[in-house]
């Protein structure tokens, strides 16, 4: 193939290297390929019947009628008579001819007329005679002389003459001899280019041309023989001239050598000699010779036979002409029909294929303007290939057993090495489209053909020249080129039978992609014929000739043809389903499925589908997957089954039937998929409810759905998603999520699952305490804290949304659950409300009986926690006060507890951590209770940590040691170390306290004193300790060394010095020098004070801070060492008089009281009284507070006495002095020295301080008790109290005032306790309740006094066992009394209110003044009032209710009412009534009172409360007296609320009225007060523009009328009123309607109704008028479609007319009316199991609504265009196609448009067959089967990628298991005739000629029966 592969060089002209080419070829081809004689053909062909054109021929072919010419014709001839190869041979034999006949003329006439010259005087010749004469007349001498060149020259010149002169003659005898060669005939027929053909072998026999050829040569010969002489001459005349003449002689002569053996080397060379022929003929006789390959006589010989003559012809002169038209007219008539199969057979074994290859390559890489003429020559080589393939094809096929087929392939190896290299990369057929488009169709029958036949061959026929088999297949790259989109073309009619069997070939031999393409070619043939059919009515027209057996032959096996193309086309659908997946452009880098050769495989593609991005292919997945039968559990992957639980869950509510079903299916299978199911919808249902609301609600609905299902595998499943759905009921933000949870909880509660309700109630609290939104966490703290105050008597509406059981078993089963989340939000919380409702909560929690004891504490883990880094203070501050809450709970035996609140009272940062700290190791020491019981487990507790608990000892006396000595801490420092003294037989306890205490305390003048502040401290703790007896021993030895240096510095000793050398001992012993400056300043230092001048001199030199410190030091000391220090009191005193420093002084007073305590000396005594002018003056007040303390420790001590003196100054002080303490001190002295025990004294001086101390209450009580402090006024009334005996104290009405008027609450407390002793003294009662009366009567109208007067009130009439239990109806009536007085005391004209205080405070306190309602009623009457008291009281209620009265008198008038008729909000039913003190005449003016507050007062709390009290009244069943009142008023003053615009507050208020009214919908309880207001308040919502207001309605509307599953009377009233004002509904009012339509409950008697008024507005002039009515019908109908079918029947022509309205400026109206005609054709069942092409037993109104729709089908097909409609119309065309009718207009449109261009209309019909067939709408038809065969094909368009795997996977799962196949064949193609039919007109066009009919049943019959036709195909039927 080497010289093939480089193709053959076409020439151009008629040069001699053209000739030499041909003769070189016909040499070398005569020998070795075979001869038309060597092929014995047993038969002719038979006769071809050509219906169609009479015998057309093939392109380029030529002739006038195919007869022999003019002349006698040949009866046996098997070639064309007027082919035009015939004419292209004589013109180029005849020109040839006529050449060579010129050619050698000319030679020969050159040589006469040369000849002729010898005969002229002055020729030559006559000068070589003359020079000859001359050279004889020389003389002899010369003669004998004569040099050699002359001889040379003479010899060589009469050589070249003789030659000459016989070449002459030789030319005249050829130009005889080629006369014969120029035939006079011009016909151009077969004959004469056979008999041309004999006049060429003859010539070629005698070796004319070799012959006359010598001619030339010999004049070569004769004019080198020439120049030799010449060449000679020239050297002997001169030798330069002789060597230059030889120069040129010799390169001339190097010239034409080379020219004359170039050709031997170079066959293609143009030049050469005579002489070249003669060697190139020569040098193929030695090689003959040498290869005894001598070439046969035949080859000169003519053939006898004119047949075979004519073949040599075309072979020879044609197919082997370097012309390449001659090849192309060749490759023609090959191509044409009438070419005999013997001549086929002929060209097949010799090179002819070779040079047809060159041709075809050469022709289409050759550019040229005349395109149509080479597309012809094109289509020509094509042709003519495969008529050579069909020919090799037949001859294999029919061998017969003898004789195999690797016999007769060598005799076609050069053909079989052409088809393969033809396909290979570089050749025509190597890819489809190589050729131009209208010979694409043959070019792919050429090319399927030769890949089949290449298929069948064994493997060394497939090999390529590198040895590698070569790809029997398509290639990869070629499909995405779609190359089955030849078959849209117009395929000329002699072509498509060649193009529809390469089809039929492909898909039942090819390999993959041409089996793909063969498929997809006859899919699109099919269909593009079926459309055409059913468009025109024609089918194909059989040829007569063909008989009705032989047509039902052909129906029979196209019948079987389409069964296997359908089954190829399923199996197909496998790899395109995997490719379609691979190429979407959302899957991730390096994703990919591999390819799916089996039903697992397109499986396993389908569930990979689920993990791309596009909803609607992984809803698509799930539908088709629930349609595929028998699904192995080994096909579902973790992954897979997450996706479709998430879908089902909360993503998709269109496939939870779909998916629920696949695995509900695959949860039966086994225990472990169960497992693996339930645990991955768990997952779902807890994702789901993380989510958006939309997709929380989606998650509500599955646990629905799966509950409803009480027999399916996964209803327990329900159970486990109680904690899930309980978290979302109580903490999800969306009002509509919550509700939707709840009402499946209760749903749930009542079936089976209140256990796990109730114990999943606590976990979501505790779950919705972890929420990062602080609001959250609030709401829940706050629902809690009302769970645990809830009595019982709380409503429905007052209570948390999960408190639907008993509260008590409700508090017991969340809070030990959620207690530690409250602990932590109370520590921890960031939010401060939080932190602090969590704490009141624990605090209740703490002394709530029902679950205290229930609750885990954990003090130690909270403090723990709290210590954390890091550490807030406030954090640790709530965990010790948290751990307060619950100190009786505290785990006492854990010692870390007590050593972390000690460390924390010891060394935290912040005060308020040590307070807190200290406070609770107080309490737990202590006993908060003051309980011996408690105060002993805590003892007990330190007992029983004997080893550790030492170690808080150190901690402890380090906390007193830091605490400020003011501090709260040190006054009970005694008592709090006498505690722990307790410890004194626990040697561990008295160690570490031993070992804590300080050993040495240095108190000396001398040195530093920096560490006097702590040695105060310490000195304190020690005496508090030295006073158990273990310890006294070691404190005192600490003590008395402090003492010793206290006394040191009193005596003023000097320091001890160090031990000085011998010489100075002397000097040792001195006493210590005194600074001279140190004395002169001490001199002045307390000059007036008796202390001697060392003490004054060192206090002098301390400075003021040192010498308040030893003052205090002192004091200490000498308190615990009294007898070691009497003078300690005398020096203190005066240091306190004398000393110029106030602090100093006020220390000392301070040290002197706590002396005075133990003991008074007479020195002290007088001092004190003696001093009084100048301490009493004295500018600092701490210093005049202090010394009148003292002055009353003097008064009280048996030691002293006060004079009257002394008391008169000290009553001048509490008048006079300035600073408050100092006169409330003062008053408190008479206080205190009046109450002295004088019992050891004589004489006692009490009377005489009594008696000071009443002269000064009657003297001063007035000034006293108007001072401006509040202790000050508390001092005297404490005074006065301990005077007052009775009710004529003069002063009574102040101190009454006091009770009442005053501003703080510990006056009003103290003068409380005066009154109620008083009133305690029954004799006293009389004269005080007159006075009491007035005072009350008078302070009860007063706004500023009325509350505390209330309280005075109350307190002191309150009726003995109110505060038991059995007294709470005495407590009720008291309060209701009280109330009853307060209105009636804030009416003015009501004067009679004294006398009702004084009524009461006259009866000795008694249980039996409040006993009854007769008793409280009998109180007014006694009275002896102006007017009964049912008649003020109504009166005094109205008026307070008016708008003019203050806050507080309407809102206890509100609460008075309520009270009255027993309807006090949150009380519960039951409560007592007290209606006779109303009456009836106000009850009107009343209750429009209250109706005006609900709306219009100001205050929020008023409204609300008096709301409460008239929802109770009208709730009430035995009130009916107010249900018409409140009826009236309420509703008349929501709606003029609602109705005024210009007042935004009213109706805000309003709507919040009706909030409230409607809470409880679902009972209607108050249908009538809101009813009314309906109308307006959907204004307010819908049409009215204030956004606020707008929200409010609509956040009632949901929350409140939606919460009811039935249809409520309110929910009627609502809708009914929408249609009314559609018309002038807002957008946002729109959508408001919408969400209503769609979530209120509605019956279909109100929804008929609705539909009626909607109906109407559907011819609305305005189009959001009709938008709005539309799509409320949508939503109407959508809801009671299975309840009410005929709801909107009669709208139907108007909604068919919307649908088809394009001036739909809204863009809703025709969308909606689409989508209503969707749920009209649905009906009231489920279409997903319609199928196979049958129509769904409809209801009327559906079938009604099908028959008004179905003729419309064309106009609803041309809105697929419109693209937001396509959805929509889709969906209704699906539902059209039921009807088989309806579906073949569809289908036929569908395949009508997929000939179009890819238009968006295309789009719109894929997405229709998508539906289809997703829908499994196609049955048996025809259309449906053309469908289904177009489909894959029509999907491999770009454009519809998006819809490619969703179809091609429904094709897969919908219609896998169909099959065409049947052993009933006959009635099978009856039923199957229309398809047949029109598969017919696909392949064979509108005429049947016999021929194709016999060729394609014959060659596909062959192909059918063929063992393994199908390839190595393994894949079982699809979805089988």
């Amino acid at each position: 193939m080497g010289d093939f592969d480089t193709g053959t060089q076409y020439a151009i002209d008629d040069s001699k290297a053209e000739k030499a080419q041909l003769r070189e070829s016909t040499f070398i081809t005569s020998g070795n390929l075979p001869t038309p004689e060597s092929f014995k053909v047993e038969a002719q062909d038979p006769p071809r019947e050509d219906e169609k054109g009479g015998g057309e021929l093939a392109p380029g072919g030529g002739g006038n009628g195919g007869g022999m010419g003019r002349g006698k014709k040949a009866s046996n001839l098997e070639f064309r008579q007027d082919a035009r190869i015939w004419d292209l041979y004589l013109e180029d034999a005849e020109r040839e001819a006529k050449e060579r006949a010129g050619l050698f003329a000319g030679i020969v006439s050159s040589f006469v007329i040369d000849a002729r010259r010898d005969l002229l005087t002055n020729s030559e010749q006559n000068l070589l005679s003359d020079i000859r004469d001359t050279l004889q007349g020389i003389s002899l001498i010369n003669l004998v002389n004569i040099p050699v060149s002359q001889k040379w020259i003479n010899g060589l010149w009469l050589v070249s003459l003789y030659i000459t002169l016989f070449s002459a003659i030789m030319g005249v005898l050829a130009k005889a001899w080629l006369a014969k060669f120029v035939p006079a005939t011009t016909r151009r027929e077969a004959e004469d280019a056979y008999q041309r053909y004999k006049l060429d072998k003859q010539a070629e026999l005698w070796y004319l041309e070799e012959v006359i050829t010598i001619v030339p040569l010999l004049v070569q010969i004769a004019s080198f023989l020439f120049l030799g002489g010449l060449i000679v001459q020239s050297i002997t005349d001169d030798q330069t001239l002789g060597h230059a003449l030889l120069a040129f002689c010799i390169s001339g002569c190097a010239i034409y050598l080379t020219m004359t053996f170039l050709p031997l080397f170079i066959p293609s060379s143009p030049f050469n000699t005579p002489l070249s022929d003669l060697l190139l003929w020569l040098a193929n006789m030695v090689k003959a010779l040498f290869t005894w390959n001598w070439p046969p006589n035949s080859g000169w010989q003519a053939k006898t036979d004119i047949n075979e003559g004519l073949a040599e012809i075309l072979y020879t002169k044609l197919i082997k002409s370097p012309k390449p038209a001659y090849v192309d007219e060749a490759a023609a008539e090959i191509a044409h029909t009438s070419f005999k199969s013997k001549w086929i057979e002929f060209l097949c074994r010799n090179d002819t294929p070779q040079y047809l290859l060159t041709r075809f390559k050469l022709d289409l890489s050759t550019r040229t303007d005349n395109e149509i003429k080479k597309n012809e020559t094109l289509c020509s080589h094509v042709l003519a290939f495969l008529r050579l393939v069909d020919h090799l094809e037949e001859n294999i096929a029919a061998c017969s057993k003898d004789t195999s087929v690797e016999d007769i392939l060598p005799q076609y190896k050069d053909l079989l090495d052409v088809l393969r290299t033809s396909v290979e990369n570089g050749y025509p057929l190597h890819r489809w489209n190589n050729l131009p488009d209208s010979l694409r169709p043959l070019s792919f029958a050429l090319r399927t053909q030769i890949l089949s036949l290449l298929k069948m061959l064994p493997e060394r026929y497939r090999k390529a020249q590198d040895s590698k088999v070569i790809e029997l297949d398509f290639h990869s790259n070629e499909m995405s080129d779609r190359p089955w989109e030849l078959a849209w073309q117009d395929i000329r009619s002699i072509h498509k039978v060649h193009f529809m069997l390469a089809a039929c070939r492909g898909v039942l031999q090819g390999e993959k992609n041409e089996k793909t393409t063969s498929a997809f070619i006859l899919s699109l043939c099919l269909a593009r014929a079926g459309s055409t059919a059913s468009e025109t009515g024609r089918r194909s027209e059989w040829a007569g000739s063909i008989e009705a057996k032989d047509r039902a032959t052909v129906d029979a096996l196209a019948l079987e043809f389409l069964a296997r193309l359908y089954k190829a086309t399923m199996i197909e659908l496998e790899d395109m389903v995997t490719v379609a997946l691979n190429d979407m452009s959302s899957l991730s880098p390096g994703f990919e499925i591999g390819a799916a050769h089996t039903r697992q495989g397109i499986l396993k593609t389908l569930f990979s589908a689920l993990t791309l991005p596009q909803r609607a292919l992984r809803v698509h997945t799930i539908k088709m997957l629930n349609h595929v039968q028998d699904l192995k559990p080994d096909l579902f992957s973790p992954t897979s089954i997450e996706i479709i639980s998430n879908m089902i869950v909360y993503d998709e509510e269109d496939v939870r039937g779909d998916g629920l079903q696949i695995l509900a299916n695959l949860a039966r299978s086994s225990e472990e998929t169960m497992t693996q199911v339930t645990d991955a919808l768990l997952a779902s249902v807890e994702s789901g409810f993380s989510h958006e609301p939309q997709q929380r609600l989606r998650t509500v609905s599955f646990v629905r759905t799966i509950w409803d299902d009480s027999l399916g595998p996964l209803y327990p499943l329900a159970g486990r998603c109680i904690p899930s759905l309980v978290g979302v009921g109580l903490n999800a933000d969306s009002t509509e999520v919550r509700q939707s949870a709840l009402r499946l909880m209760k749903d749930l509660w009542a079936r089976e699952f209140s256990g796990e309700i109730k114990d999943a109630i606590p976990m979501a609290l505790n779950a919705g305490l972890d929420i990062s939104e602080y609001g959250k966490r609030q709401r829940i703290v706050t629902d809690l804290l009302e769970l645990l105050r809830d009595d019982g008597s709380k409503d429905a509406s007052e209570k948390p949304p999960f408190a639907w059981y008993y509260s008590s078993d409700l508090v017991a089963a969340i809070f030990p659950v959620v207690f530690e989340k409250i602990v932590s939000a109370a520590i921890h919380d960031d939010d401060n409300s939080v932190r602090e409702t969590a704490k009141t909560l624990l605090n209740e929690l703490s002394k709530d009986g029902r679950v205290n004891y229930m609750l885990k504490v954990d003090a130690l883990t909270w403090l723990e926690t709290a210590a954390a880094q890091p550490s807030w203070w406030w954090v640790r501050h709530n965990a010790v006060l948290v751990s307060e809450f619950f100190m009786t709970q505290l785990d006492f035996a854990n010692e870390n507890l007590m050593k972390r609140l000690v460390e924390w009272a010891g060394s935290d940062d912040d005060e308020d951590v040590r307070s807190a700290s200290v406070r609770l190791i107080s309490a737990i020491c202590k006993g908060r209770y003051l309980n011996s019981d408690v105060l002993e487990a805590v003892k007990s507790t330190i007992l029983s940590v004997k080893a550790t608990f030492p170690e808080v000892v150190p901690i402890i006396l380090e906390l007193y040691n830091k605490v400020d000595s003011d501090s709260e801490v040190w006054k009970n420092a005694n008592e709090d170390f006498l505690m722990l003294g307790e410890q004194e037989n626990d040697p561990h306890y008295i160690k570490a306290l031993e070992s804590a205490l300080p050993q040495t305390l240095k108190i000396s003048f001398h040195g530093s004193r920096s560490d006097w502040p702590s040695a105060v401290k310490w000195i304190k703790i020690l005496v508090a300790l030295a006073q158990r007896p273990n310890l006294k021993e070691s404190v005192d030895k600490v003590l008395k060394s402090v003492a010793i240096d206290v006394r040191d510095g009193i005596e003023a000793k000097p320091a001890p010095k160090v031990a000085e050398p011998e010489s100075d001992s002397q000097e040792s012993h001195a006493q210590p020098t005194v600074d001279p400056n140190e004395h002169d300043g001490a001199l002045d230092f307390m000059a007036q004070s008796t202390l001697k001048l060392p003490l004054r001199q060192l206090l002098y030199n301390i400075g003021w801070d040192d010498r308040r410190t030893w003052a205090e030091i002192l004091a200490n000391i000498a308190a615990h060492f009294p007898l070691d220090f009497q003078d300690a009191p005398t020096i203190l005193f005066q240091i306190a008089r004398y000393d110029s420093d106030t602090d100093v002084q006020y220390a000392c007073l301070k040290s002197l009281i706590l002396l005075a305590k133990q003991t008074v000396t007479r020195g002290l005594t007088n001092d004190t009284i003696n001093h009084l002018d100048n301490f009493c003056e004295n500018s600092d007040w701490r210093v005049r507070f202090s010394y009148t303390q003292l002055l009353s420790s003097i008064g009280v001590s048996k030691e002293g006495d006060l004079s009257d003196e002394v008391l008169k100054k000290l009553s001048s002080r509490a008048l006079l002095d300035s600073d408050y303490d100092c006169r409330s001190e003062a008053v408190n002295t008479f206080l205190n020295l009046a109450e002295i025990d004088d019992n050891d004294r004589d004489p006692s001086p009490k009377a005489r301080y009594r008696a000071n101390g009443e002269a000064m209450v009657k003297d001063h009580f007035r000034e006293g008790i108007e001072d401006d402090s509040w202790k000050v006024r508390q001092s005297w009334i404490k005074l006065a109290g301990s005077q007052v005996k009775d009710g004529e104290f003069p002063e009574l009405t102040k101190l009454l005032d006091a009770a009442i008027k005053d501003n703080d609450p510990d006056v009003q407390s103290e003068a409380m306790k005066v009154l109620q002793r008083l009133l305690d003294d029954a004799k006293q009662r009389a004269s005080l309740a007159a006075k009491l009366g007035k005072v009350l009567g008078s302070c009860l109208p007063a706004t500023d006094y009325s509350d505390r007067a209330l309280t005075v009130l109350t307190t002191i009439t309150a009726p003995p066992s109110a505060k038991e239990v059995r007294g709470k109806e005495l407590q009720e009536r008291h309060q209701l009394w009280i109330q009853i007085l307060s209105l009636l005391g804030r009416n003015a004209e009501f004067q009679a209110l004294p006398k009702l205080i004084e009524a009461v405070l006259k009866e000795e306190p008694s249980d039996t003044i409040f006993d009854s309602q007769d008793a409280l009623y009998s109180l007014f009457q006694n009275a002896k009032l102006p007017d009964p008291i049912d008649s003020i009281l109504p009166k005094s209620i109205e008026s307070a209710l008016k708008p003019d009265a203050t806050y507080n008198v309407r809102s206890a008038a509100v609460n008075l009412f309520g009270r009255l008729i027993g309807c006090v909000p949150g009380r519960g039913e039951g409560q007592p009534r007290y209606e006779n003190l109303l009456g009836r005449s106000s009850d009107s003016q009343i209750i429009s009172r209250l109706a005006d507050i609900t709306i219009k007062d100001e205050y929020e709390d008023v409204r609300i409360a008096a709301l409460r009290v008239l929802k109770a009244a009208y709730k009430a069943t035995d009130l009916f007296r107010f249900r018409d009142p409140i009826k009236a008023s309420l509703s008349k003053i929501i709606e003029n609320s609602l109705k005024d615009l210009e007042n935004s507050r009213l109706r805000t208020n309003a709507v919040s009225v009706v909030d409230s009214l409607t809470e409880e919908n679902s009972n209607d309880q108050f249908r009538d007060i809101v009813s009314p207001s309906i109308s307006q308040l959907l204004r307010t919502a819908l049409l009215e523009g204030d956004k606020n207001i707008g929200n409010t309605v609509e956040k009632v509307l949901f929350d409140n009328f939606t919460t009811s599953v039935a249809e409520t009377k309110l929910n009627r009233d609502v809708l009914i009123a929408i249609p009314p004002m559609a018309a002038a509904l807002t957008v946002a009012g729109k959508a408001i309607v919408m969400r209503l339509t769609g979530t209120l409950a509605i019956s279909d008697d109100t929804a008929a109704t609705i539909a009626h008024a909607l109906s109407p507005m559907l011819r609305n002039t305005s189009s959001f008028a009709r938008a709005t009515a539309i799509e409320l019908l949508l939503k109407l109908y959508t809801k009671h479609r299975h309840s009410k079918p005929r709801l909107i029947e009669s709208a139907i022509p108007e909604i068919i007319g919307l649908a088809f309205d394009d001036k739909d400026d809204v863009g809703r109206i025709r969308i909606t009316a689409i989508q209503l005609l969707v749920a009209l054709s649905s009906g009231p069942a489920s279409l997903d199991s319609v199928g196979e092409g049958q129509t769904e037993p409809s209801t009327a109104t559906t079938s009604s609504v099908l028959k008004q729709i179905t003729p419309l089908a064309t106009k609803f097909m041309a809105l697929l265009q419109v693209e937001h409609l396509r959805p929509s119309v889709v969906e209704l065309l699906s539902l059209m196609s039921l009807d088989p009718t309806v579906r073949q207009t569809i289908l036929l449109r569908i395949a009508s448009m997929a000939f179009g261009p890819e238009t968006l209309v295309l789009v719109g019909h894929v997405e229709l067959l998508f539906r289809l067939i997703a829908d499994e709408r196609l049955g048996e038809t025809a259309t449906d089967y053309m469908t289904l065969f177009l489909a894959p094909a029509l999907v491999t368009r770009p454009q519809l990628a998006p819809y490619r795997l969703g179809i091609l996977t429904a094709l897969w799962c919908r219609y896998g298991r169909r099959t065409l196949e049947d052993s009933e064949a006959p009635e099978k193609s009856v039923r199957h005739k229309e398809l047949l039919e029109w598969f017919t007109l696909a392949l064979f066009g509108r005429h049947v000629t016999a021929h194709e009919a016999t060729t394609w049943r014959t060659r596909c019959e062959s192909w059918l029966r063929r063992p393994g036709t199908e390839g190595s195909e393994s894949a079982s039927t699809p979805n089988s």
